[in-house]
């Protein structure tokens, strides 16, 4: 239910931790970089991974309709 969540032991069993993002200049990768860091994501192994648009987008859709955990960086 928040961020700080993804931390957590029963979380990080059941999380991939793999981050599709989009561009690597884009403001929503530059935010998300900075929360990774500030909330202590990349220490918990996950990584940020720019990519193109539709691989975003997928990452989304595929999770979704498998019923995965997932994080999704996404504008606020």
């Amino acid at each position: 239910s928040s961020v700080e969540d993804l931390t957590k032991a029963d979380v990080l069993a059941r999380m991939q931790r793999e981050i599709p993002g989009t561009g690597p200049d884009s403001g929503l990768m530059i935010q998300s970089t900075k929360m990774m860091s500030a909330y202590g994501l990349d220490a918990a192994g996950y990584v940020l991974e720019p990519g193109p648009h539709a691989r975003w987008i997928d990452h989304y859709e595929r999770a979704t309709r498998e019923g995965r955990w997932f994080v999704m960086p996404l504008w606020k």
